[in-house]
């Protein structure tokens, strides 16, 4: 209001607390953006995670009915295939923190600013829980289906 009664109109007056607040903003705005994404790549891995259990468990139902039939129970079975879906979850889960933190690196290196300034485990800890809990959520559907085969139905199909 000083800066008003001295220059006018002409003056412009910048608070640092109205900048901080619309740089704020704009932050949660690309946060809400990147969530969005991210919800849309988890639900493409989860159809991956799924598809790919479904064709190995037909790729493999002669060899499941084999070994059904020399002993091995449904639930041996189920657990086989619940393992390599963990497998693949928390593989994946590792190989895309690694990837997101490459890419990081590389903006921090382009724009020469400091996106990250610590690397929180709990992020870390979370990314991993997600990953590994997502496959074997949907990685149990078709173990159940590999448990469910019948050994003399599997072997008599090509």
């Amino acid at each position: 209001s000083e800066v008003k009664l001295i220059w006018g109109d002409r003056a412009k007056v910048r608070s640092p607390l109205a900048d901080l607040k619309e740089a704020q903003r704009q932050l949660k705005n690309y946060a809400f953006l990147i969530g969005i994404f991210a919800s849309i790549g988890l639900v493409i891995a989860v159809i991956n995670i799924l598809n790919l259990m479904l064709a190995r468990v037909l790729k493999r139902t002669k060899g499941i009915g084999i070994s059904m039939a020399l002993g091995s129970s449904r639930q041996l079975v189920f657990r086989q295939f619940v393992l390599e879906a963990f497998s693949l979850g928390l593989i994946g889960s590792l190989l895309g923190i690694l990837l997101s933190f490459g890419l990081v690196f590389l903006l921090e290196r382009a724009l020469g600013a400091v996106i990250f300034e610590s690397v929180h485990g709990v992020r870390i800890f979370l990314g991993i829980t997600i990953g590994i809990v997502v496959s074997i959520l949907f990685g149990s559907y078709p173990a159940y289906l590999a448990s469910k085969t019948n050994p003399v139905d599997a072997l008599r199909t090509d």
